[in-house]
């Protein structure tokens, strides 16, 4: 499968990539995955802006072998502006392919999901200890994980966290309150 190198805004090797197209074409013809399916269907999201597909491969049993999701918000981004549905839904086949070892060496984001977060670091400022303390806050204050979860991801769209932050935010989402 022909690769990409992915690389920072500043010129680092990030590693290599498989775009989705490979992929795909890998799994039509590799004999080892003769007989099975790769599918997906669009999932029901509370925000019309929001498309949420969900892709799947089917083993020649007609057994699901792997699953994955991806979501694409209308208007982020360059491509989302016309086409976030079909955006998701690519997304949502490479992720499942990776999750079948086809064209993953070093991970198994999209092209289009290591790009904007790359780009984005770039932009984004540090959360300071303040404001890491007021989002602990709010999060003690809320009891359903899913809540809880969506506030740390609007942190992360807003801030650069450092790793020690974000074990703490993944502790607290499962509920495990904390002093601070």
């Amino acid at each position: 499968m022909k690769k990409i190198q992915l690389k920072k805004k500043d010129g680092t090797p990030m590693g290599d990539y498989v775009r989705v197209h490979e992929r795909v074409m890998y799994f039509s013809n590799e004999e080892a995955f003769k007989g099975w399916l790769l599918e997906t269907e669009i999932l029901d999201t509370p925000d019309p802006e929001v498309a949420r597909i969900r892709a799947w491969v089917t083993n020649e049993l007609g057994q699901v072998f792997r699953s994955a999701h991806a979501e694409e918000r209308k208007g982020d981004g360059f491509i989302n502006a016309s086409s976030h549905l079909e955006n998701a839904e690519t997304s949502a086949i490479g992720r499942v392919l990776g999750f079948c070892n086809i064209g993953i060496d070093t991970g198994i984001a999209s092209y289009e999901e290591v790009a904007n977060a790359v780009k984005q670091q770039d932009e984004l400022p540090w959360m300071n200890h303040a404001q890491f303390d007021g989002l602990v806050v709010r999060m003690n204050a809320i009891k359903q994980p899913e809540k809880r979860k969506e506030l740390v991801d609007n942190a992360y769209k807003t801030y650069k966290v450092k790793r020690d932050y974000r074990r703490q935010f993944e502790e607290l989402i499962e509920n495990r309150d904390m002093n601070i």
